[in-house]
């Protein structure tokens, strides 16, 4: 059996890794946050062109519109350094981005929660499961960008399989009381929700390791949209209004429906099944 000390040891080293573990989930989230104002539509500018709506006499002005790029990765230095250029991607911002960083946020705060022993993981879990579900069914109208246009093979359709997956069994765990199986659920399914804001950072660091003499930057994918943009379900809705209702909703009614169980819960006044 281990001593004293080293159960002391190992404790310290958990509650270590657990603090560093809600502080990158909480950045992670803080930093999505910041990309939502970029992404509305309706202000005087007008959102960035598609393949479909790409105007190529108006663009062929000197210094070019920045609308003529396309969508691009992180639309918060964007916004920050005008100068700033990243690759192309096929999502629209108001259908795609704005409710799909909505659900990561919300799904993020869901697992710090749990991380910090503030909620059961069971009481969480009944909106958790089907949220996660919803996001990864949200990813496949977009799934040809990247990682898939960039890896030439699907990451992001299997993503989606071991999300709705890890989802459906920890489903079946809180049936049948399982615990530990849930928690192993939640683990995978939080490791699956982070591939994408991990894997952002190698293109900030690209983006500005290939930097001109003269500061500027370049897009590796140059200075039009993205063929693919503008051509899935979601982009040719055309309905911004109803997914940025969607998006606040996702953001104000879901923390608000789990603060709700919350203050019943300790209440006394729910049962968990």
């Amino acid at each position: 059996m281990l001593g004293f000390r080293q159960l002391m040891a190992c404790d310290c080293i958990s509650r270590l890794a657990r603090t560093l573990l809600v502080f990158v989930l909480c950045f992670f989230a803080m930093w999505n946050l910041t990309k939502l104002p970029y992404y509305w539509p309706f202000g005087s500018v007008g959102p960035p062109m598609t393949n479909v709506t790409y105007d190529p006499e108006f663009c062929a002005s000197e210094p070019p519109d920045r609308r003529c790029f396309g969508v691009e990765t992180q639309a918060n230095i964007a916004a920050w350094m005008p100068t700033y250029r990243a690759g192309k991607i096929l999502a629209d911002p108001s259908s795609f981005l704005a409710p799909h960083v909505a659900m990561a946020v919300v799904l993020e705060g869901m697992i710090v929660c749990v991380l910090c022993s503030w909620v059961k993981v069971e009481l969480f879990s009944k909106v958790f499961l089907p949220l996660t579900i919803a996001f990864a069914v949200h990813i496949l109208p977009v799934s040809p960008g990247i990682p898939d246009r960039l890896t030439n093979a699907p990451v992001n359709e299997t993503l989606v399989v071991l999300m709705i997956a890890a989802s459906l069994v920890a489903y079946m765990a809180l049936k049948w009381s399982k615990p530990l199986l849930l928690r192993w659920m939640w683990l995978a399914i939080g490791l699956l929700l982070n591939t994408a804001p991990l894997g952002e950072w190698p293109f900030v660091a690209q983006a500005f390791a290939t930097r001109r003499a003269d500061g500027s930057f370049v897009s590796p994918d140059g200075d039009m949209p993205s063929a693919l943009s503008g051509h899935d379900i979601l982009a040719r809705a055309k309905i911004p209004v109803i997914f940025w209702l969607i998006t606040i909703g996702i953001l104000v009614l879901v923390p608000w429906f789990l603060y709700r169980d919350v203050k019943k819960q300790a209440a006394g006044d729910l049962l968990l099944t």
